[in-house]
């Protein structure tokens, strides 16, 4: 969806109504949003690659409600740390269909997940050991996933799993075979970035982990059941270092062909089921942030100072945000510095944005905003922020603003 959808959907709620019951800064959750972006992908799936599961990026936005409506949707969660299967656990969503990432599984989380059969992808020689030690122990045979990597374009992702461009990846296939007597190898993972508009990496990327399943095929390295393709969808917000003029997104049915027609040319019939990751696309879209003018400073009052800073919403750092005007839209349009509330100089959403004229306490609200901002959102002079959701026509708080006590419940000897 494009920014002028976005905005029509927050206008349309009368979000406006919030301001006067919620202090300043808070988010607006629209599950309706959310859903609109993952039937996109299942009705895609179930015409070009009906053996296939989509998965939702728990570190992406780990807030409970979101999590659930996602799941409701039809998206698994996706975890990377025993901090993620602790909230899916919670939430009683914690099964086979869970796919667990990431390159620090500890040992009891490896027990708990090997029990309920969640799909494992090992990310590293240290990790390969672990799992096999766990698996003995609970005289299992394990059926496991490696994560691969391999050079794609500049930016290869090559801090997470096995080299395929050196061999890496094939040997770690044999010492499973002939030395790891309780695993056996049935997956194949690869994850290419984030915020991509560039399908050719995903063809490219599919191409290669969909050739080397078939290699170890041949080889009878693995009895091949899945390959989990992550890499973000992108959403209509470029980074600040894109240096285009022109950001055009690709549409949720091309992102698939881009993935499922390699797979398809070279499995033919025999499908390997696709686990899909497709990261902030899910979410991303789903969120507003809403902020006031606390300051205005400068010459020409052309400095705004916000009660949200890049604490409240990090991607403000490295996104292009836009904001506009929430409440009183008039007036002339002028060029504003938009700052946070923050004693630090990298605390800039926007320099020269074009607003209409602000004044002390107009509402802002800024789009794409869900993907990133809670989970890596940090304690900086602030409380963290209530999180509201609009459920089909009322608004729901989902999450209070955080208070002195939350802040210092585990302090010992206040």
């Amino acid at each position: 969806m494009n920014e002028k959808e976005l905005n029509k959907i927050l206008v349309d709620s009368k979000a406006e109504s919030l301001i006067k019951n919620y202090e300043t800064p808070f988010f607006i959750f629209f599950p309706k949003i959310m859903k609109k972006k993952i039937d996109q992908l299942n009705i895609s799936l179930k015409k070009n690659y009906p053996n296939s599961q989509i998965t939702y990026s728990v570190k992406t936005n780990y807030l409970p409600y979101v999590i659930k409506k996602a799941h409701s949707f039809g998206a698994y969660p996706e975890c990377i740390s025993g901090f993620e299967i602790l909230i899916i656990k919670k939430l009683n969503l914690l099964n086979k269909n869970v796919v667990i990432n990431g390159p620090l599984k500890s040992e009891d989380d490896l027990i708990k997940i090997s029990k309920l059969g969640c799909k494992i992808n090992i990310d590293n020689f240290t990790e390969l050991e672990i799992v096999q030690k766990v698996a003995k122990k609970l005289n299992l045979i394990l059926e496991i996933g490696i994560r691969i990597y391999t050079k794609l374009e500049k930016k290869t992702w090559s801090r997470f799993g096995f080299n395929l461009d050196n061999q890496e990846a094939i040997k770690v296939a044999k010492k499973i075979k002939n030395k790891m007597p309780n695993l056996k190898l049935v997956g194949l993972h690869t994850h290419i970035g984030t915020n991509l508009i560039n399908l050719k990496i995903y063809q490219s990327a599919s191409k290669k982990i969909s050739e080397f399943g078939r290699l170890l095929e041949k080889e009878n390295l693995i009895k091949l059941k899945y390959l989990d393709l992550g890499g973000g969808f992108a959403t209509n917000l470029p980074f600040k270092d894109y240096k285009k003029k022109v950001w055009i997104v690709p549409k949720a049915n091309d992102y698939i062909k881009a993935i499922v027609n390699p797979i398809k040319k070279i499995f033919k019939k025999k499908l390997p089921k696709l686990i899909l990751e497709p990261g902030r696309f899910l979410v991303d879209e789903s969120f507003f942030l809403v902020t006031k003018v606390k300051r205005l400073r400068g010459k020409k009052l052309d400095s705004v100072i916000l009660d949200a800073g890049v604490n409240v919403l990090p991607s403000g750092k490295y996104r292009r945000h836009n904001f506009y005007k929430l409440n009183n839209n008039n007036g002339k349009i002028k060029k504003y510095n938009l700052y946070g509330p923050l004693c630090m100089q990298s605390d800039c959403f926007r320099n020269d944005i074009k607003l209409k004229e602000l004044n002390l306490e107009d509402a802002l609200y800024t789009s794409f905003a869900g993907a990133y901002s809670l989970s890596q959102s940090w304690n900086f002079i602030q409380f963290s922020p209530p999180v509201i959701a609009f459920n089909k026509k009322n608004f729901v708080l989902i999450k209070r603003k955080q208070n002195l006590n939350d802040l210092l419940c585990r302090d010992i000897n206040q």
